[in-house]
């Protein structure tokens, strides 16, 4: 379905490797304070060889759909910590939140 629907709108598809998937991860979540799930995140890595393919433009309005959650892709978290900002006091009754 996916491959047909890529031909029929004469759209494409790219690979990203897990290092920038990664990396867009942590990125989202340094940045924008998203957490999402390395699915969701393919999309931002994808966009820097987008623009560079010309297939995207650096002056256009750009859509990245970030449907996934982190938390449902605990073991990413350990292969890409990430550096919270703030008071460091907070995490625990953040992580409380998470947890319940």
């Amino acid at each position: 379905l996916i491959l047909r629907a890529l031909r029929e709108s004469h759209g494409s598809a790219l690979s990203v490797s897990d290092e920038d998937l990664l990396e867009a991860q942590r990125l989202l979540a340094e940045t924008e304070g998203l957490w999402v799930g390395p699915e969701a995140a393919a999309t931002v890595a994808a966009l820097p060889a987008l623009i560079k393919r010309g297939q995207a433009g650096r002056d256009e309005t750009i859509v990245l759909l970030l449907t996934g959650s982190g938390f449902k892709a605990p073991g990413a978290a350990r292969r890409a910590p990430i550096h919270l900002s703030g008071d460091p006091a907070a995490l625990p009754d953040l992580l409380a939140t998470v947890l319940r």
